[in-house]
């Protein structure tokens, strides 16, 4: 493999790693069953810039010049997005199976797979949020999962239930209000393997 390919391999895997941490066009993600594994590897894929930069520095000098200039732009991306990763996971109590921020309350069996129900959780300065996601396990340990199939700040709960195959009622439950509004999810036809 040229130099030139494999620059462009690792600027590939980074741009994918960066939209797999937002909300992406597919609105697909993958993740860990483990949040530990999740900021592990996203921390890691901060590395990849630096990557770029010394790969860059033994190409061709017009395609050097634009190599070593994207890779500095990424790093101004990487530094501050690998810093936060690792302080949450230090601050999180270092390797843990349990991420307080974004806690599973819990998961129900549909016809298309399991839909699992998260409180998110930003701390003293916020309040929490529900966010429904269908999951899909790939191989035991890896999810790939819908960017949320509903989501809702303020809630402190949601109630899942599937009104037909493939389609799901998701009622937010809030204790300062009276109302619970309710919306429609539509879920994917995955093929599950596990």
């Amino acid at each position: 493999m040229t130099r030139g390919r494999f620059y462009c391999l690792m600027l590939a895997l980074y741009l994918a790693v960066l939209c797999n941490s937002i909300s992406n066009p597919l609105g697909l993600g993958l993740r860990f069953t483990r949040p530990d594994l999740n900021y592990l590897a996203f921390s890691l894929a901060q590395l990849i810039p630096l990557v770029l930069l010394a790969t860059s520095a033994s190409l061709p000098d017009p395609d050097r010049v634009f190599g070593m200039s994207l890779a500095a732009l990424l790093l101004l991306i990487a530094v501050p997005f690998g810093s936060i990763t690792l302080a949450c996971a230090v601050i999180a109590g270092g390797v843990s199976s349990q991420d307080l921020s974004f806690d599973r309350i819990r998961t129900i069996a549909t016809s298309r797979g399991p839909v699992a129900v998260y409180r998110s959780n930003g701390g003293a300065l916020d309040d929490f949020g529900i966010d429904v996601r269908q999951e899909c396990t790939l191989i035991p340990g890896l999810l790939v999962l819908e960017h949320p199939l509903a989501s809702r700040y303020h809630p402190n709960d949601a109630t899942v239930s599937e009104t037909s195959p493939g389609v799901m009622t998701i009622t937010f439950q809030n204790l300062s209000q009276a109302d619970s509004p309710s919306v429609e999810g539509r879920l994917r036809h995955w093929p599950c393997m596990f």
